[in-house]
């Protein structure tokens, strides 16, 4: 593996730290709020509760912080395809058969 895909797998896995710390970061943060979480399914609905917590809110701290962890889970996500689906596309280009 060269220096190149050395440092784009260092930054994928980076990125799914982040993303994980910010996924849990936004269910203690809807959890707070009443929202119901689950730690280990139903990762999607908080995303959708984040969303309906931005549309309904009064507070303008509530609002920034829902808006920055949204921003959060989307750009790790960006940020993760960005940089994993070259070296899974590498990967696949690399293992097929001569003469392809």
């Amino acid at each position: 593996m060269n220096v190149l895909q050395q440092l784009a797998s260092f930054i994928a896995i980076a990125c799914i730290v982040f993303l994980n710390v910010a996924w849990y970061r936004a269910k203690f943060f809807l959890r707070a709020r009443g929202y119901r979480v689950s730690y280990f399914t139903r990762h999607w609905d908080d995303v959708r509760n984040l969303r309906h917590l931005i549309a309904t809110t009064n507070s303008r701290d509530e609002l920034g912080k829902a808006n920055s962890l949204l921003l959060q889970i989307y750009g790790g996500f960006a940020a993760f395809f960005l940089v994993a689906l070259p070296i899974m596309i590498w990967i696949w280009l690399s293992n097929l058969p001569a003469g392809h």
